[in-house]
């Protein structure tokens, strides 16, 4: 299985579904990790429980890697 990384904010979020549908139909089994820039993006990938795809909001890779900000 492959696994694939991405990050979007609200402007993009529609194109980063898009490459999900695109990447299952075409790369066979794989999991999609979407890092979302703001809480929109975080709620709508939460809200669209796609089997195969992980939502990780901003806030959460700030407060496990404080060196990142």
């Amino acid at each position: 299985m492959n696994s694939y990384y991405t990050y979007c904010d609200r402007n993009y979020a529609v194109r980063a579904a898009a490459m999900c549908h695109t990447l299952r139909r075409h790369a066979g089994p794989m999991r999609m990790y979407v890092l979302c820039l703001d809480d929109d993006t975080y709620r709508a990938f939460t809200h669209a429980k796609l089997p195969d795809v992980t939502p990780f909001p901003l806030a959460e890779l700030e407060f496990n890697d404080p060196e990142f900000c």
